[in-house]
């Protein structure tokens, strides 16, 4: 086995580069992302845990690779001297949620914002990114992000409500960040609201080119 010297990786990272936005919206390089933030795998262990063929995943791990979002960590010769290798992310969690994409600094929220009011001033805000959002497909925008948003909150209550722990305060918080991200995973709704969203994105994408 031959470690590749590559950087420490890290627990958060926030994107904000429109590419590697644009990257992470496709479902399948957004689950490859998923897996790799786990464990180090090879092409062949991800084609066979996604159930896709290793030329295609190869294809996705290079590009996620090209963009910094992921990176090769050793290799390792097999008996029959084929080299593997193996990749991981460069963030255990990405923060993906529109409102940190758009406007990663934090911003003092005004006292009289709705959550109306900052949803449409997400979407505005992707507008700046390419993703222009038509007047007469607003509604069904906001519907998506009140879906998304409700699903997520319903996860953190119930996550971030756990009590009694014995746990130091950072294991405890990396404890509840894996439960928060797996539940999300293993949530069939917020899963399937959340792949609508970026079809919806990504169409409006190919259109406003």
């Amino acid at each position: 086995m031959n470690p590749v010297k590559s950087a420490p990786i890290k627990e958060i990272e926030v994107l904000s580069d429109k590419k590697k936005i644009k990257l992470l919206l496709d479902p399948l390089r957004a689950s490859i992302i998923r897996q790799l933030g786990t464990k180090p795998m090879t092409v062949k262990e991800l084609a066979v845990a996604l159930k896709r063929k290793p030329g295609t995943i190869l294809h996705h791990v290079e590009r996620l690779k090209k963009a910094g979002l992921i990176q090769q960590v050793r290799t390792q010769k097999t008996t029959t001297g084929i080299v593997q290798r193996y990749y991981r992310a460069s963030a255990r969690e990405y923060q993906l949620g529109v409102a940190r994409v758009v406007a990663p600094e934090l911003v003092q929220k005004k006292v009289d914002e709705t959550p109306e009011d900052r949803w449409r001033m997400v979407i505005q805000g992707l507008a700046e990114h390419g993703f222009e959002i038509p007047p007469a497909k607003m509604e069904h925008a906001l519907d998506l992000l009140r879906a998304m948003t409700a699903c997520e909150d319903a996860i953190n209550k119930r996550i971030y409500g756990m009590e009694g722990s014995s746990l130091p305060p950072y294991i405890q918080s990396e404890v509840t960040r894996i439960l928060r991200r797996l539940a999300l995973d293993e949530s069939t709704e917020c899963s399937r609201i959340q792949e609508e969203w970026h079809r919806f994105l990504l169409w409006h994408k190919k259109q406003s080119k």
